[in-house]
């Protein structure tokens, strides 16, 4: 069984296909119709969509963000990342992000910054 990969430039893999003859042999058309610019490799495993993408055309696991929490401090996020609190997006330069917040409570922090896997946690303020 091969698995035909739909992937755009940047490695994110937008769509599989599984085939049991030549993958060549398959029309991908109206695939190709529904992601403009989209590449595709063939592969002898089903991707994992959430945890994979494709560099050098071949498949790889996305790498962690070596985030690390110190008080109210971030460091690790990768430059073009995209920092949501409360559901409120800041862009990330890639320098340590000091994080203040008004009121105590929990704030859930979720980055996103792709090939990497998302990033989440919460964090407790106190009075």
């Amino acid at each position: 069984m091969n698995c035909l990969i739909l992937y755009s430039p940047n490695g994110k893999i937008l769509a599989t296909v599984d085939t049991p003859g030549d993958p060549k042999a398959l029309d991908i058309s109206p695939m190709l119709d529904q992601h403009p610019g989209a590449l595709s490799l063939v592969a002898d495993v089903r991707p994992d969509m959430a945890t994979q993408y494709v560099n050098q055309q071949s498949l790889c696991d996305r790498p962690r963000m070596a985030v690390t929490v110190k008080g109210q401090v971030l460091t690790g996020l990768p430059q073009g990342a995209v920092l949501t609190i409360e559901g409120r997006e800041y862009p990330v330069d890639g320098t340590p992000v000091e994080l203040s917040f008004n009121l105590p409570g929990r704030y859930v922090l979720q980055a996103t910054c792709f090939p990497y896997l998302d990033w989440e946690t919460t964090l407790e303020i106190a009075s």
